[in-house]
């Protein structure tokens, strides 16, 4: 199941994700960018082997919050039939 974009099934947001060469030996730089109607916001996470830190947030601006509320919500539709199916399997054998 996919929780989409933001929590929305919107196709108005592109994301582009890539790693670069960090300054500090041992880690890389994930960068994450996400086109939104009203622009482009990014994330930089420091990555190691042992764990991440985020370095640039991707919201630091009131220019960043509108343009992360310009994202419209679209409710995400799974199929969860598969769900309720095992569910009445389990009753019928007594789970």
């Amino acid at each position: 199941m996919s929780s989409g974009i933001f929590f929305s099934a919107t196709d108005k947001v592109k994301v582009n994700s890539y790693y670069q060469q960090s300054k500090y030996e041992g880690y890389k730089e994930k960068v994450t960018r996400y086109k939104t109607p009203q622009g482009e916001l990014t994330q930089i996470d420091s990555v190691s082997p042992t764990g991440y830190q985020t370095i640039k947030y991707l919201i630091e601006t009131k220019e960043d919050v509108d343009k992360f509320l310009s994202i419209p919500y679209v409710p995400i539709k799974e199929n969860v039939s598969s769900f309720f199916l095992k569910e009445r399997k389990n009753w019928e054998i007594g789970v």
